[in-house]
Parts: C-alpha cells; sequence; structure tokens
C-alpha cells in the first residue's frame, strides 16, 4: 500500500504543471516505476510463499523425526520389558539314583544377587526298598539357617520349605530376595538305612539369573 502511495505521489508530481511531451515521459518514468514496485513485490511474495512452504516441510520432517525417537524408545523399552520378564533357570538338583547315607544329607545351593520374582520348583522321589522304609526329609534354607542346622539338627530355625519324612516331594516355593540359599534332601534322622533318591528341582526367576556360589 505504501509504494502505490509513493507512486501515485511521483506520478502526480510529475504530470503537474507538465506539456504533453513532458506528461508521456512521466508516464513512462511512472510506468517504469511501477513495474520495478510490481516486480520486488512479486519477489517479496515468492520469498513468503518459499519461506512458508520451507516451514511446513520442516514441521513435516519435525513430526517424522518426532515419531521416529517416539517409535525407537518404545522399542527400547519393550525390550527392557521383555528381557526383565524373559524367564531364567537354573537346574538345582538332576540325580537318577543318588544314595543318601544315615544321618547324613544331599545338599544343593545357589545365589541369587538381587531380589526378583524366583520359584524353586521341582519333584523328589525316594526309590522304593523292601528292607527299610523309602523316605527323606526335605528343606530349603536360607546361609545362616543352614550353617546353624549342619552344626545341630536340634537349632531353632525356619526353612522357607520343610517336608516331613516321605517317600514323594513336590516343591514349588517362592524365593523373592537376594542371598545364598541350600536345598537339602535329608537322611539324618535314619539310623541305619541308606535311601536311594531321585528327582529334579529347578530355579527359575524372571530378570536375573540364578547362580552357584
Amino acid at each position: 500500500m505504501r509504494a502505490h502511495l509513493v507512486l501515485a505521489f511521483a506520478l502526480a508530481t510529475a504530470m503537474g504543471g507538465c506539456g504533453s511531451a513532458e506528461r508521456k515521459a512521466a508516464e513512462a518514468k511512472a510506468d517504469s516505476l511501477q513495474r520495478v514496485l510490481q516486480h520486488e513485490q512479486d519477489s517479496l511474495k515468492g520469498v513468503r510463499e518459499k519461506a512458508t512452504v520451507q516451514a511446513a516441510q520442516a514441521a513435516v520432517t519435525k513430526r517424522r523425526e518426532d515419531s521416529l525417537k517416539a517409535a525407537r524408545e518404545q522399542a527400547v523399552a519393550d525390550s527392557i520389558m521383555a528381557e526383565r520378564s524373559r524367564p531364567r533357570d537354573l537346574v538345582l538338583m538332576n540325580v537318577s539314583g543318588a544314595s543318601v547315607a544315615p544321618h547324613d544329607w544331599m545338599n544343593d545351593a545357589f545365589v541369587l544377587d538381587s531380589a526378583a520374582d524366583c520359584t524353586v520348583h521341582g519333584h523328589i522321589d525316594v526309590q522304593p526298598d523292601p528292607a527299610t522304609k523309602s523316605d527323606v526329609e526335605v528343606f530349603l534354607f536360607t546361609a545362616d539357617d543352614y550353617s546353624n542346622w549342619k552344626s545341630n539338627s536340634r537349632a531353632q530355625v525356619t526353612p522357607i520349605f520343610h517336608a516331613t519324612p516321605r517317600t514323594a516331594t513336590t516343591l514349588n516355593t517362592g524365593v523373592p530376595q537376594a542371598g545364598e540359599y541350600h536345598l537339602v534332601v535329608s537322611n539324618r534322622f535314619s539310623v541305619i538305612a541308606r535311601k536311594t533318591v531321585k528327582g529334579q528341582v529347578t530355579v527359575t526367576c524372571r530378570g536375573l539369573q540364578p547362580r552357584q556360589p
């Protein structure tokens, strides 16, 4: 609008008090000035349109980059979650005919380096023997309780799991805390009878690998 006012003012000034030849020269000069101004306006319009297009393209690119970043972050989070929930096993006991002497026991230990969702599970059997009663005790101890129990069978301890003397024992016991644990198959109570044991017991944790000491 300001450019048009300048042009109109210049044209009026040029034409005021002029003859025919001078008027034509002034009109030609005004036309030339108008073309220059129009060209500048067109150029500015082109610049603005180009800037608008570039801004729109930049916005699309930014949205695409943000979307890809969010997808990558979600993939990483999903991978971490899957890794944390993946079960990891440690075979703690796997015997088909282990002999346990009277006054003795079998001990299999494992360690949890941190608290986790862990379960000790499996089955233990005593092979039948017509000459004696086929039974054993089964315990799951913390390290301290195992140390106290093996030093003195009458020690006051609180096993995580305890099955009184029997032929078959099934375990399915949670162990959520970090530490060292001991699975004990005991024939300690027997005076003269040797027992033959078979079975498999596994420690399964989610997000943590149980290990042997």
